[in-house]
């Protein structure tokens, strides 16, 4: 296939699911009229006219929070543990549990790549960002824990096992300490003695525990897996409330440009120093593009490492699935042409690449945790004049929750969107960043794409070298039908992917 008919592939993406292009032309028109108004010097009421849609936009979504990452969360972890479950070939560990290794390490590299850089180059900058950027909720946290790092620690413990699971939708726990100052004399020295004692005493504050729900979450999901009967029965139903989930989602995303607009004019209406703050989120991109570049040499010493092979020529061999990919912006939309690639030119074991692609199109997204970690730190040091501190408990729940979120919402549409809220709302950020943090986001997105689809296709080689199977020989057209059947099984049956991108997946046939 050629560089014509890929462009034609990519045109046909954007027409089965036009909202990125849609919010592309959001941050444009949002840039425009903001810079319009501004030179008009907008009062304070007219800002906030503006940044209505945005609202109700970041409303909609946190409605939505809870019950995707729940069964988001359940529906990863179950079809994880039908996968390392799905084959036994391969000597100790089959290929499933290898994937599964493979694709928990990258992760978790990803996400300590994102914080690393994000401490090192320290993008956030107090004095640049917009007013509305500083949390209430966030300066209410930090004066809570502000303890110390032990204090943090304990209550990120305390919220990965809530005492209450219906009241973890509604409130996290947080340590409050108090000052108690007792005065004693002593009459025989005549002097005065003040004793300060710290009081410690846990308070629950607004804002859902994200870490306890996705604790439960997993927890049951781990518990149906001994349930033969019954648990599958039930397994059959959390895939379809998730399938709901994200229909909702769906259609939600509809309303999301006009928001994008909103967040981005306001925002551009009331920053003070747009020189200052254009060169904070220039660092920012940046910090994000060197740590999905970082992500990738993992990948390539892997590869060259295991495998013993050109990992520059294996990249090359992918060029169609890469250009896809990164003209969509979809992981489903590029899988076809990912899994021809893979077996057609790089000569994959066809047996791993029909079962880790379009499992890894589900549930591994290496470019989420950098970007996501990277994002909400970026944002913590924004408000580092409020009391916001990122101390190392502090950055053990950002961690714990970029993983969660970036496992569970893998296959969610506009997954960058998304997950930001989830993460936020779990540190006590401010949402109204995500607007301009989402000026950036078009780029990102397709950055990120791009890297899940290579990180995807390289764990493929990897694997099948590690279970010794013999590359694939040259085969005939039948591959084709493969890849499809292995599509239509492996998505359908393990992975519920929204309706989108089983669209796409039908008009981008190979």
């Amino acid at each position: 296939m050629g560089i014509s008919e890929a462009w034609y592939k990519i045109r046909k993406a954007a027409a089965a699911d036009p909202i990125p292009c849609f919010i592309f032309a959001a941050v444009l028109s949002g840039i425009a009229l903001g810079f319009v108004i501004r030179t008009q010097q907008p009062s304070a009421y007219t800002v906030y006219l503006v940044s209505v849609p945005g609202e109700l936009m970041i409303r909609s979504l946190e409605g939505l929070v809870l019950p995707l990452i729940v069964f988001s969360v359940m529906s990863a972890i179950i079809t994880c543990l039908q996968s390392g479950q799905a084959d036994g070939s391969g000597g100790g560990l089959g290929i499933g549990w290898r994937a599964l290794c493979y694709y928990t390490f990258t992760t978790c590299v990803s996400v300590a790549i994102g914080v690393t850089l994000t401490l090192l180059i320290h993008p956030g900058d107090p004095l640049a960002k917009p007013p509305s950027f500083s949390s209430g909720e966030s300066m209410e946290i930090a004066d809570l824990n502000s303890g110390g790092s032990l204090d943090v620690l304990l209550d990120v413990m305390r919220n990965l096992i809530p005492n209450n699971i219906i009241g973890a939708t509604m409130w996290q726990d947080k340590t409050q300490i108090t000052q108690e100052n007792t005065t004693s004399w002593d009459p025989e020295t005549n002097t005065t003695t003040v004793t300060v004692a710290e009081n410690r005493s846990i308070r629950r504050i607004q804002g859902a525990n994200i870490l306890g729900l996705i604790f439960y979450a997993g927890l049951i999901a781990l518990a149906l897996r001994r349930m033969p009967d019954t648990g599958r029965i039930l397994e059959k139903i959390i895939f379809g409330l998730n399938e709901l989930i994200m229909n909702i989602l769906y259609l939600f995303m509809w309303f999301v440009p006009f928001g994008v607009c909103s967040l981005v004019a306001s925002t551009i209406m009331e920053v003070q120093d747009l020189t200052r703050t254009a060169k904070m989120m220039g660092s920012y991109t940046i910090t994000v593009l060197i740590g999905l570049t970082l992500q990738f040499q993992l990948y390539i010493i892997l590869y060259s490492i295991i495998c013993r092979r050109n990992p520059v020529r294996f990249f090359f061999k992918q060029a169609r699935a890469n250009m896809i990919a990164f003209g969509t912006s979809s992981t489903a939309a590029a899988l076809p042409a990912n899994m021809q690639c893979a077996i057609e030119n790089n000569k994959i074991n066809k047996k791993v690449a029909k079962f880790m692609l379009p499992i890894g199109a589900a549930i591994n997204c290496d470019g989420i945790p950098v970007y996501e970690a990277v994002a909400t730190m970026f944002v913590a040091q924004m408000n580092e004049d409020t009391g916001m501190v990122l101390n190392v408990p502090m950055i053990i729940n950002i961690v714990l929750t970029v993983l969660a979120a970036s496992i569970g919402a893998a296959n969610v549409t506009n997954t960058g969107l998304v997950t930001m809220v989830i993460v936020f709302k779990s540190v006590g950020l401010p949402l109204e960043a995500i607007g301009w943090l989402f000026t950036f986001d078009w780029l990102l997105d397709r950055c990120r794409t791009v890297l899940t689809m290579s990180g995807d296709a390289y764990g493929a080689a990897i694997v099948s070298k590690l279970c010794n199977l013999p590359d694939e020989e040259d085969e005939d057209s039948s591959v084709d039908s493969d890849v499809m059947l292995a599509l239509r099984g492996n998505l359908s049956q393990s992975v519920q992917l929204n309706t989108m991108d089983l669209k796409a997946i039908e008009e981008l046939k190979i």
